[in-house]
């Protein structure tokens, strides 16, 4: 059975959508997410070293956006805004401890609405069903088969992750319509890849901290028995080669059964890591640098023509954009459709970092207001003149408006046995 036209919105062009006759609209949506990946270490990025053949060769077939950016440089608020198409402030998630209220739609609620059948394999234990996402999910990952190498931390490696994936695929209704959600965990720190090369300079050697952060030495979950920064980098570029090799079989398997070329294929990430940005060294969640929020994204469907789009976009924009080519109706969203190239789109993000510090930003017009309780900042994102006084009043207005201080409609999360005995292992809860 042939399935519904395109939406009006993709018959209109320039974004990158392919002129010519009519494409049959796609019938599923294959969202990839990985964690910790930094946009500028693949090669289709421009990163020499990569090892990345799979993903450079997806971004090959797809619309490449080089400017898009996450909202939090932590786990669960990026994945719920990727999710829900809202910021931070808008569905209270802040750090990996909160929970999504059921009242927050979500991509797998409005798809389980439209008749989808929804599976979501997760590699991220920050993920784990408590969290609020599971809802609309036919399938969630609710069991961890791994456990990280230094911290006793549960995991699922990207092996087993794609074996269930496309088993799950082959158990489904021939003709149904499919939501597959796969988040890889493998450039998540420890990085302890099958293989990397090692660096012929070890560059700077870094202390061990003490805690769990970053700030100016390697954090404790982190640490390898020594302080090479040089080899940690190099092992992170090998975690990156090992989700690839992952990648390739999913695709492949996808290919095979029917179900890549009829679907709208979103890849990207949660957040990045800092290697001495910001003065953090192999973490995430303490800032709001841009090594943290810039991420790859890919968008691959019927219609949609190979290309490069240079506008700053935002996770946001991700779940009006699947939606819309999916001909599910959705008007409200704070994020808009990538189909609509409108230019650079204003970027809010916020967190509450390792011991309850807060950071939120706002970038807007080539400048960027970054503030903590203790104080703000405005900078020239291409460091050149200061900001105009309006437009640094407009900064103001919308961080104000749109990641308001404080943060006090959050109630604090509720720990099961587990999960406190867990953190309290890590150093996070006494």
């Amino acid at each position: 059975m042939r399935g519904p036209r395109l939406p009006a919105l993709l018959l209109l062009l320039p974004l990158g959508l392919a002129c010519g006759a009519r494409v049959e609209a796609p019938r599923h949506l294959v969202l990839i997410t990985v964690d910790t990946l930094r946009a500028d270490r693949i090669g289709a990025y421009g990163y020499a070293e990569a090892r990345t053949p799979h993903l450079d060769g997806l971004a090959a077939e797809s619309l490449r956006f080089e400017r898009a950016y996450a909202h939090a440089s932590i786990t669960l608020p990026s994945i719920a805004s990727l999710l829900t198409g809202l910021l931070p402030t808008e569905h209270h998630l802040f750090a990996n401890l909160h929970k999504l209220h059921p009242r927050f739609a979500t991509l797998a609620t409005r798809l389980d609405e439209a008749g989808f059948g929804n599976g979501a394999f997760v590699g991220a234990y920050a993920l784990r069903p408590q969290r609020g996402l599971a809802r609309g999910f036919s399938h969630y990952t609710e069991t961890y088969q791994d456990r990280e190498s230094v911290r006793p931390w549960p995991e699922n490696l990207g092996e087993a992750l794609t074996r269930d994936a496309l088993a799950w695929v082959d158990q489904r209704t021939p003709g149904e319509r499919l939501f597959l959600w796969v988040h890889y965990q493998e450039p998540h720190g420890p990085y302890t890849p099958p293989e990397f090369e090692p660096p012929a300079d070890g560059g700077p050697e870094l202390p061990r901290s003490d805690t769990q952060s970053g700030r100016g030495a390697i954090p404790s979950y982190q640490w390898l028995g020594h302080g090479r920064l040089g080899e940690y980098e190099a092992r992170y570029d090998g975690e990156i080669r090992e989700m690839d090799r992952h990648l390739g079989a999913l695709l492949d398997g996808l290919r095979s059964r029917g179900i890549l070329d009829r679907s709208v294929l979103v890849f990207t990430a949660d957040h990045g890591e800092s290697f001495g940005e910001d003065g953090l060294y192999c973490a995430h969640g303490e800032s709001l640098d841009e090594s943290l929020l810039r991420v790859p994204l890919l968008l691959r469907a019927p219609g949609i023509d190979p290309g490069v789009r240079r506008d700053a976009v935002r996770l946001i924009d991700v779940a009006p954009t699947a939606l819309a080519l999916l001909g599910v109706p959705a008007s409200d969203l704070r994020g808009r459709s990538l189909l609509d190239d409108v230019g650079d789109r204003a970027l809010v993000a916020q967190i509450v970092a390792f011991g309850g510090r807060r950071y939120r930003t706002i970038r807007e017009d080539g400048f960027e207001l970054s503030e903590t309780p203790e104080g703000s900042e405005v900078s020239s994102l291409d460091g050149s003149e200061p900001a105009p006084p309006a437009l640094r009043r407009r900064l103001v207005a919308g961080l104000d408006t749109l990641a308001p201080w404080p943060l006090d409609d959050q109630p604090p999360p509720r720990l099961t046995p587990v999960d406190r005995e867990a953190l309290r292992k890590l150093g996070y809860v006494e």
